[in-house]
């Protein structure tokens, strides 16, 4: 068998057929050596960046023990037990690696330090770069301002020790890898090349060499402005289109007007001279922008800048006017300031219009002349002041650089108001005899009239009419007017006067015959006189003339005036339509009185009338089944001077009662002034009255009896005796009984004062209370069912006890009971507020006290208590709302009221706890400026606050307004907010948006702020398209399309078509017009002028409209001349 490395002992062992055994002696050795480790390394040089391969191997068994090691320059690399260790695959730098393979030995082998060795070279890499030219390893030629990238890259990376330069002609112009450079390059050739000096591991080495050409060229050929530099080489200028502006002239193709705008131009000359900075050159520049270099003070341009669209060596040249218009070069001077005269193709009127006319004058404020300048009408300065005037038109032939020119052919009218002014009125005051005038009605006079003249020239025929009159002509305090019928005519120098002398004025007056007064009153017995109720008389007027002038008067109905004829204010006065007079003369200032009685007056109570109450006749006896009553009547005549005769007076009977001894109405034969009337009315009842009704009696354990008397009437009859029922009071106690008398109020206790018992007058005299049980006595009462406000006292006969309601009886073991059940004085209470808690409580005896409790502070308790006297008393007391309480709470209370007896009860109620709710803010989303949103659907909030506890309330219901109208109706959410989602696309302008809230008896809250709004401006958005058809036109009318249709389509937000928006249409900066939108669209025909100058102008349409953002759209529009040629030489029809 196999043995490891060691020493063994051995012998020999034999035995018998039977069984004996034996061995060898001694025993042997046998000794095993340890075996010598074989193995190899294989690997070969390699050049960086390449890994080695350096691969260790054996093949040695029973190795399991023994450690292989591979190390390299004496570092070790890799180990591994009872194999060959890993090969080593690394990469390394350049240079010389020795690698040996060994092993420490094992059990059976011994160790060996080199089982093998192996010396590996690692040699330097070679790196290949790359160069581009715009992405092209080909040489690139371009202009001077074209963009080019030289890029210089190794993808093979490399060291850190490894510098990469990309140069140009010679030149390092980055550094890296990769490296980029993208300088602008003047006119010329360069020499690009990529390159490294190499490093440790690296070989150096360089890319091949590119070839850039830059060539000269204008940077900009289009839309260059004339007489601008622009760069043809870098940082080199030249100017490739030269520009001369000549002198200013007038626009001959522009009318000219005074006061408004002189219209003239600058020609400016455009020259290609590109050819002067490098020879050669054919650059086509196209799209010239031309501008006139500065616009002269004062003027504003027009036409200032235009586009020539290509300029080359075949069309070197262009001339172009730069149009430009000033307001006010040619102003109007005053004119005719003294030359006015009177207009008399137009009627001058006394205090109507007066007619002028003048001449106009022009001054000329240019430097430059002028020709076929307009003055256009109604110039304001060529006016007179203070005149209403109109200008007709003028053309002004020439007018000379700062000079002046003036009509001659007064185009200038004129026209004033009161130019012939009224003076006064002339006087000489008439009756008008072609009205009637009446006394305390209408007068009527006529008279003449003055005018001056405050104009410094003369007038002419002057008409006098209604127009010529005024209330400076009128009688002071009279109402005048004019005769048309009296119309005339006067002349008047300057500031000079004239009368009229027909009597135009017509005037009058009220009240001229004036009312004075009414006398010699008597009784108008046409009417009859009744007591109590009206009288009648009536009187004789005077009437006076208060003017002076005379009057042939009529005096009728008309004349009757109230506050001067009528007998005095308490009287009711009319005219008596019975009366006239005509024709009456009144001298000035006399006073007549009328011939009849022309007032008639009526009064009520002049003759009084007192009727007393039905009493009963005490004369007689009287008893519950026969009763006399008697009334009386009586008055005074109040007037001081008249006596009144057959007067009728009247009464008021009872019912059930007859047999009067006087008819209603009865007639008083006289009464003198300030004299007195008396008469008695008897009637008599055999009818019952009296109903009295006693009341069951009481048992224990209270020993009371009630007694009840009614009075169904309303009479008082004195000695009216009733009897009670017999009253057994055999169970009162002796020393214990008492007589109360209830008063409708409290009961009183009559032992302790006097009763009454003198029953016949109104207010009875009192005696000692009589004592119970001994006979009878008589006692009183008020009658409670009786009239209102008369005392009716009855005379009662009961054994021992008073009247109406009575008690008499023992011991109190009744409670108290309440009137009013416990309440509170607010309705609606909220936290912190006092609060007044009561009830009205009533005892038989005597109240004694109360107490109350409440469960407020979430439980119940007493609070407080107090006393209280008599048998009929209030409760009360005030409490503060604990402040922690909300609304909503519910808080319970009771009131408990003893009597003096200590019977004991209660009354209990609950209230429910308020609050105040306050709206604190109103906002609305997107706004923006403070004020301003833009159509949208804006989210409106407004939040709803408890006052008491500044928290948010929730489903609280909230109005939301627009303008004052209701919107919706939304609840609040947990945060307190209501939201409303205000659409506003159709809206448009100023709204006042409100929220509102009210009192809520649901969640229990009043409003304390109950409105918050703001006042907003809602803006759209408007979106412009222009169109123009055709696009190009010609400027002649001859030609066609001379006209182009610019149309202005608008839309809003929503691109829903808007009318009524105001759009202007410019071309360039000139104004062409403004349409309003019809259908969306807004349609302006454009024909320009036929002197305009050909070439592209841009058309702008841009829309305004109040609440709108402004928008606008452009579109270029070609305006075409044609050119005309003719043939000079050889002529038309020539031979040669």
């Amino acid at each position: 068998q196999d043995l490891v490395a060691g020493t063994y002992v051995y012998k020999w062992y034999a035995n018998d057929t039977v069984g004996n055994v034996n061995s060898s002696f001694p025993q042997a050795n046998y000794l095993v050596n340890k075996a010598i480790i074989h193995g190899s390394l294989s690997g070969s040089d390699v050049t960086y960046p390449n890994s080695v391969n350096i691969v260790p191997d054996e093949s040695n068994s029973g190795d399991s023990d023994v450690n292989y090691t591979l190390w390299r320059n004496g570092t070790l690399v890799s180990w591994a037990l009872g194999t060959a260790p890993s090969p080593d695959t690394s990469v390394l730098a350049v240079g010389t690696y020795h690698y040996i393979f060994n092993s420490t030995g094992g059990e059976n082998y011994s160790s060996n330090s080199s089982i093998a060795t192996i010396d590996i070279t690692v040699s330097k890499g070679v790196p290949t770069p790359n160069i581009y030219l715009n992405g092209s390893s080909q040489n690139l030629e371009m202009y001077w301002f074209e963009s080019y990238i030289v890029k210089g890259n190794w993808s093979g990376g490399g060291d850190s020790d490894l510098v990469w330069n990309l140069y140009r002609n010679g030149t390092v112009v980055a550094t890296g890898n990769p490296a980029e450079n993208d300088t602008t390059l003047a006119s010329g050739v360069y020499e690009f090349v990529y390159n490294t000096s190499g490093g440790a591991n690296w070989t150096s080495a360089q890319t091949q060499k590119l070839y850039l050409t830059t060539l000269k060229k204008w940077n900009q050929t289009d839309g260059v402005i004339a007489g601008g530099e622009y760069e043809y080489d870098l940082n080199t200028f030249g100017t490739p289109i030269e520009k001369q502006e000549l002198a200013r002239v007038q626009d001959s193709s522009q009318t000219t007007t005074v006061n408004g705008n002189a219209y003239s131009v600058i020609p400016i000359n455009v020259t290609w001279n590109a050819s002067a900075y490098f020879p050669g050159d054919t650059t086509t520049f196209t799209n010239v922008n031309v501008s006139l270099s500065q616009c002269p003070s004062g003027w504003t341009c027009n036409l200032w800048t235009w586009t020539i669209p290509y300029m080359n060596t075949t069309y070197p040249t262009n001339t172009t006017n730069a149009t430009m218009n000033k307001t006010n070069a040619i102003i109007s001077l005053d004119g005719g300031n003294n030359d006015w005269i009177q207009n008399t193709s137009e009627t001058t009127v006394a205090n109507g219009m007066a007619f002028i006319k003048g001449n106009i004058k022009a001054n000329n404020t240019d430097t430059i002349p002028y020709s076929d300048v307009n003055f256009p009408a109604d110039q304001t300065n060529q006016y007179r002041t203070g005149w209403t005037c109109t200008q007709n038109q003028r053309t002004i032939p020439s007018i000379s650089a700062s000079s002046t020119w003036a009509s001659s052919d007064y185009p200038t009218s004129c026209s004033k108001d009161k130019v012939i002014q009224i003076k006064s009125a002339f006087g000489n005051w008439q009756q008008d005899n072609l009205y009637v005038t009446l006394a305390n009605g209408t007068a009527y006079i006529e008279g003449d009239a003055n005018y001056t003249n405050t104009d410094t020239i003369e007038y002419t025929d002057v008409l006098i009419n209604e127009t010529s009159y005024n209330s400076t002509l009128e009688r002071p305090g009279w109402t005048c007017s004019f005769n048309s019928s009296r119309d005339s005519t006067l002349n008047f120098v300057a500031s000079g006067e004239n009368s009229t002398s027909n009597k135009p004025i017509q005037c009058n007056k009220q009240n001229v015959i004036q009312p004075v007064n009414t006398s010699n009153w008597a009784q108008d017995d046409s009417k009859t006189t009744v007591a109590g109720s009206y009288a009648y008389v009536k009187g004789k007027s005077y009437f006076n003339n208060t003017d002076s002038v005379s009057y042939y008067v009529k005096i009728n109905t008309t004349s009757y005036h109230n506050e001067t004829l009528r007998r005095d204010s308490t009287w009711l006065c009319v005219w008596n339509n019975s009366f006239e007079q005509t024709d009456v003369p009144f001298s000035p200032g006399q006073a007549i009185q009328v011939s009849g009685y022309s007032v008639l007056c009526n009064k009520t109570n002049v003759i009084t009338k007192n009727e007393f109450e039905w009493v009963a006749d005490n004369s007689t006896e009287q008893n519950i089944s026969y009763q006399k009553i008697v009334k009386k009547l009586n008055g005074t005549n109040q007037d001081p001077e008249v006596t009144f005769y057959d007067v009728n007076a009247t009464y008021n009977e009872k019912s059930g009662y007859g047999n009067y001894n006087e008819s209603t109405p009865f007639t008083i034969s006289s009464i003198s002034s300030g004299g007195n009337w008396e008469r008695w009315i008897s009637a008599e009842n055999s009818s019952s009255i009296i109903i009295t009704t006693w009341s069951d009696r009481y048992s224990a354990p209270e020993y009371y009896q009630n007694i009840t008397i009614n009075d169904t009437g309303d009479i008082t009859f004195f000695n009216l005796t009733a009897w009670s029922n017999s009253f057994d009071d055999t169970n009162v106690t002796s020393g214990s009984e008492y007589v109360k008398y209830f008063n409708g109020t409290d009961w009183v206790d009559l032992n302790t004062g006097p009763l009454q018992t003198d029953c016949n007058t109104l207010n009875p005299s009192y005696t000692s209370t009589m004592v119970p049980g001994i006979g009878t006595f008589y006692i009183c009462m008020q009658d409670l069912g009786g009239k209102s406000g008369v005392g009716d006292y009855f005379r009662i006969k009961v054994p021992h006890t008073s009247a109406q309601i009575l008690q008499v009886g023992g011991l109190d073991t009744t409670p108290p009971v309440y009137t009013v059940p416990a309440t509170i004085n607010y309705s609606y209470p909220k936290p912190g507020e006092y609060v007044k808690f009561y009830s009205q409580w009533q005892d038989d005896v005597e109240l004694s006290g109360y107490k109350f409790e409440w469960n407020a502070s979430g439980s119940l308790e007493n609070i407080t208590s107090g006393l209280l006297s008599g048998t009929s008393e209030w409760a009360n007391t005030t409490q503060q709302i604990p402040i922690a309480r909300e609304a909503g709470d519910v808080i319970s209370y009771t009131i408990h009221v003893n009597d003096t007896s200590s019977n004991w009860n209660s009354s209990s109620n609950s209230f429910v706890v308020w609050g105040w709710a306050n709206l604190t803010e109103i906002n609305v989303s997107g706004i923006f400026d403070n004020n301003k949103v833009n159509r949208s659907v804006a989210a409106v909030t407004c939040r709803v606050m408890d006052a008491n506890h500044s928290k948010a309330i929730a489903n609280y219901p909230v109005n939301f307004y627009k303008n004052n109208t209701l919107q919706a109706t939304n609840y609040t959410n947990s945060t307190g907010y209501a939201v409303w989602y205000w659409n506003s696309y159709s809206d448009l302008g100023p709204y006042n948006l409100k929220c509102t809230i009210t009192d809520n008896d649901t969640l229990y809250y009043n409003d304390s702020v109950s409105e918050k709004t703001m006042d907003l401006y809602v803006w759209r958005k408007l979106n412009l398209t222009l169109y123009l058809d055709p696009a190009d036109i010609y400027r002649n009318d001859t030609f066609t399309p001379h006209t182009s249709d610019l149309i202005a389509n608008v839309k809003d937000e929503n691109g829903d078509v808007e009318d009524g928006i105001s759009v202007d249409f410019w071309r360039e900066t000139v104004k062409l017009g403004n349409t309003i939108t019809l259908n969306g669209n807004a349609t302006l025909v454009h024909n320009p002028s036929d002197t305009i100058t050909p070439g592209s102008y841009v058309i702008r349409a841009n829309t305004s409209s109040a609440y709108s953002w402004p928008s606008e759209d452009t579109q270029d529009q070609i305006i075409k001349g044609l050119l005309y040629t003719q043939i000079d030489s050889p002529s038309d029809g020539e031979d040669f």
